[in-house]
């Protein structure tokens, strides 16, 4: 690689230098043709020492043969050489032709180099925005597989939060329903209670009566029975037994 540069910085120094050369030739027979009563045997010479430049084009080189065609044209034509001077003018318009197109051409190549330059510029623009389209397309799509996905998610969660609710709420329900049927039940057992106890007190007070109605039938009994011990009817033995009956049934009612 290093010998294949060397190599062509050898021939663009050779190339330049082989131009510099002849733009110095070419600038001392321009000189020469500017020499005032110049003899036809001098353009001659001229002439022949023009020939390798003939072929020759670039920046510097066509001013150059051009002014220098016309310097000899114009010699001849001064030396009466007419035939000469037209031939070298004729020269000159074949050299100016061949350089307008040689011109020409390089412009269209350089138009069509900076066409193409500019084509591949846009083309690898074109690949780079084809690929940041692409690139905008894939994240749409993840975009919109994410909000899908989100939507599933956010409906699911949804559902699960209504079901919570609504088994929160049932439970709620089954557990005011069974407070208040507890309230219920109490209030119903404190009525009942209530009632005992009323009936309790009622039957105390009534037991408490009545004994004491027993107590005083007994007493009366023994006083019947005193008093039928000391009485001498035919019929006392029969109150006896009777009273005795009577006590049997206070004592009786009393446990």
């Amino acid at each position: 690689m290093k010998k294949i540069t060397i190599l062509l910085i050898t021939l663009f120094g050779s190339y330049f230098a082989i131009q510099g050369q002849n733009i110095s030739d070419l600038q001392q027979i321009n000189s020469k043709s500017k020499t005032i009563y110049i003899k036809p045997e001098a353009l001659d010479n001229l002439v022949i020492s023009l020939r390798p430049f003939e072929i020759m084009h670039g920046q510097g080189i066509d001013s150059l043969m051009l002014e220098t065609y016309k310097n000899i044209s114009k010699g001849y034509a001064d030396n009466n050489h007419f035939k000469q001077g037209y031939e070298i003018y004729d020269r000159y318009l074949n050299y100016k032709i061949e350089m307008l197109k040689q011109q020409k051409l390089s412009t269209i190549s350089s138009a069509a180099q900076s066409i193409n330059n500019r084509k591949k510029k846009d083309d690898a623009a074109q690949i780079v925005q084809q690929n940041n389209i692409l690139e905008l397309q894939n994240n749409i799509d993840d975009l919109s597989s994410n909000i899908i996905s989100f939507k599933k998610i956010f409906t699911i969660v949804i559902i699960a939060l209504a079901l919570f609710i609504a088994g929160l709420l049932v439970s709620t329900n089954v557990k005011l329903n069974n407070l208040k049927k507890q309230i219920q039940d109490n209030k119903n057992q404190i009525k009942i209670n209530h009632r005992l106890s009323t009936l309790g007190k009622f039957a105390k007070g009534f037991l408490k009566s009545n004994h004491e109605k027993i107590i005083e039938v007994e007493n009366s009994i023994l006083d019947v029975k005193s008093a039928i011990k000391n009485s001498s009817s035919s019929h006392s033995k029969e109150a006896d037994n009777l009273a005795s009956s009577i006590l049997k049934c206070t004592s009786e009612l009393k446990a």
